[in-house]
């Protein structure tokens, strides 16, 4: 990357972002390849908190802009996303039942994530042509690579920059610390995945700047990521399958035994998860988790 200041990081991985972002996006008319989506929604993502993070770029008016256009192209990759992910792990999940009766009643199931997928495809190809038709992703390179403002920063200001930004994602993070040890605070978890999520974005792209230690901070705050992803993923399917057993249409035996089976192996999972990070939580609490992180990035900026 050469000399990792503001400007050339910033520069660098913004350009980062939406190459990939574009590779991928040429494959967006292939539904049976799904990784494709889930590089555009998670570079989309990135993208947006990177243009947040290095907003001194640009003018407000511009990035606020672009932000609209990209958040409307996230919000239709989102759900189709989400059925993506819920098909495949029934698939996974069928193969458990060795071609036993209640795996029809998954089939069922299947069937009806894959036409809900499938009706979502034309919006995501429409938005996606929008997006390319109104150069959004050129007009950011363009102002990168043109504007005079972005050679105004001293060669220490990304240091400033990561401490601002890292400690509002952490204080984020903490506001929803009380609910830790309430398992059944399902949406407030969830809530705290997210902010979790923009303070992994975050640190990851920052971290070239830093030194080696940076990646062991980074190594735990995505375990937890993803720990309360995989809380959230089996929140998903128990909330569903309880609505599917509790409909006005009656069920088959076979349909509701189905059912309950897997609403409780989802269950089992979601506590497995919950119990994971509840255990690496108290540990990083007992170990001045972010108060050292904090004190490492606040070392860097004042150097």
């Amino acid at each position: 990357m050469g000399v990792l200041n503001y400007t050339t990081l910033s520069k660098d991985l913004i350009s980062h972002y939406i190459r990939k972002i574009q590779c991928h996006a040429h494959h967006l008319d292939e539904p049976s390849k799904p990784d494709h989506l889930h590089q555009v929604r998670t570079h989309l993502r990135r993208l947006r908190n990177s243009l947040k993070v290095f907003k001194d770029l640009f003018e407000e008016s511009e990035r606020k802009a672009w932000d609209e256009d990209l958040k409307a192209l996230s919000k239709v990759t989102s759900p189709a996303r989400d059925e993506d992910i819920q098909i495949a792990f029934l698939k996974k999940y069928k193969k458990r039942l060795h071609g036993h009766k209640d795996s029809r009643a998954i089939d069922s199931l299947i069937f009806e994530l894959e036409c809900k997928r499938d009706q979502r495809q034309p919006q995501i190809l429409a938005c996606l042509r929008q997006v390319q038709m109104r150069q959004i992703f050129n007009q950011i390179l363009i102002y990168l690579n043109h504007h005079q403002q972005i050679n105004r920063y001293p060669v220490n200001y990304i240091y400033h920059v990561g401490f601002r930004w890292i400690s509002r994602c952490i204080q984020k993070v903490l506001s929803y610390e009380r609910y830790v040890s309430q398992p059944k605070a399902k949406n407030e978890l969830h809530q705290m995945r997210i902010a979790n999520k923009y303070l992994r974005y975050t640190i990851e792209g920052l971290k070239d700047v830093y030194s080696i230690e940076i990646v062991c901070y980074l190594k735990t705050i995505t375990f937890i990521h993803k720990t309360l992803g995989a809380v959230h993923d089996n929140d998903v399917w128990v909330d569903l399958l309880n609505k599917r057993l509790n409909q006005d249409m009656p069920l088959k035996t076979s349909e509701i035994k189905a059912f309950n089976d897997l609403k409780n192996f989802c269950q089992s999972r979601r506590n497995d998860c919950y119990n994971d990070f509840h255990k690496t939580w108290v540990n990083m609490k007992n170990q001045a988790f972010f108060e050292d992180l904090s004190g490492y990035l606040r070392s860097a900026a004042e150097t």
